[in-house]
């Protein structure tokens, strides 16, 4: 239910602001997802309301999504990033990616 989301996301963000070497070493969280689908269920899959409800997380408290190439022209050329910077990866390349994720992230 919602209590168990809000824990989720609460330990997925104490973890990469306190505990990830990625956030040491770049300041930015790199929130990475495998599989967004409601049908096939492992320890990699993320339903579509959870990662909804994510994303929703994402956009009400003001983060802001950046590229690999923002975040290289950060490390290396002393770019700017937007306020509060997080970047979403995808692994692997599921279908469910692209059917289930993205309508998600475009109507952010």
């Amino acid at each position: 239910g919602l209590a168990g989301i809000l824990a989720c996301a609460a330990f997925m963000f104490l973890y990469w602001y306190g505990g990830s070497e990625q956030y040491r070493l770049t300041g930015v969280p790199v929130l990475n997802y495998h599989q967004v689908n409601d049908q096939y269920h492992t320890s990699l899959t993320m339903t579509t309301p959870d990662f909804d409800t994510q994303m929703k997380y994402l956009h009400d408290n003001g983060y802001h999504t950046i590229t690999p190439a923002q975040l290289k022209a950060y490390l290396t050329e002393d770019a700017p990033l937007p306020d509060k910077p997080v970047m979403l990866t995808f692994d692997d390349g599921y279908i469910d990616n692209y059917v289930h994720a993205w309508p998600i992230l475009e109507k952010i």
